[in-house]
């Protein structure tokens, strides 16, 4: 078990490098905490400290999300027309009549000024 004063140090530092905006490291949270790197690498205080390294990595900022959203909005474009694809293979390998447009749903949002817009539809077969 860890001690809770040890364990309060630690993450006193982390907060305080955090806050300053240095890179989080072992050697600068053990410097500033006031203790050895060997007892950072004791397990729950390693996994404290690796949790907010990977945290600090995934910061996000406006540009980053935007550029996110646009690649997620294309692979589920491109989802969607696999999907509608396969849907249609099914239907004309179990003899089904094809679908008329207006009766499909709409999986995306109709085609707007920003070229974006709804998976192309299946070819007839």
């Amino acid at each position: 078990m860890i001690e809770p004063t040890l364990l309060s140090r630690v993450e006193d530092a982390l907060r305080a490098i955090e806050q300053g905006g240095s890179r989080l490291t072992f050697v600068a949270v053990a410097q500033r905490a006031g203790v050895s790197r060997t007892s950072l690498y004791r397990p729950a205080l390693r996994a404290l400290v690796e949790e907010r390294r990977s945290r600090g990595r995934e910061a996000c900022t406006l540009t980053s999300l935007s550029s996110d959203l646009a690649r997620l909005h294309g692979s589920l474009a491109d989802v969607v027309s696999q999907l509608c694809q396969q849907q249609a293979r099914l239907r004309r390998l179990e003899g089904q009549p094809r679908e008329p447009d207006h009766v499909r749903p709409c999986l995306l949002p109709p085609k707007d000024a920003g070229g974006e817009g709804r998976a192309p539809a299946p070819k007839p077969p």
